[in-house]
């Protein structure tokens, strides 16, 4: 493969992985806006830190799944 190629491959699955990130982020922002407005600021400590890492280790694992069934389907 030269180049050129190889360039216009990488551009092509960096807008198609892009477009799978997005509608997972999408499907999560409804949540994180609700975690930051349902708290105080004390209440972001504490129990409220493992909320939010809860959250996005959740954000990242279907982060992850979405990309890998992606490209299963032949995505890139």
């Amino acid at each position: 493969m030269d180049g050129k190629a190889k360039t216009k491959l990488s551009a092509l699955e960096i807008q198609r992985t892009q477009e799978v990130v997005e509608g997972v982020v999408k499907k999560y922002l409804a949540e994180f806006v609700k975690y930051f407005a349902s708290k105080s600021i004390n209440e972001m400590f504490g129990k409220g830190e493992f909320e939010f890492r809860d959250l996005l280790l959740n954000l990242g694992r279907d982060l992850q799944e979405a990309v890998i069934e992606d490209r299963k389907k032949g995505g890139t």
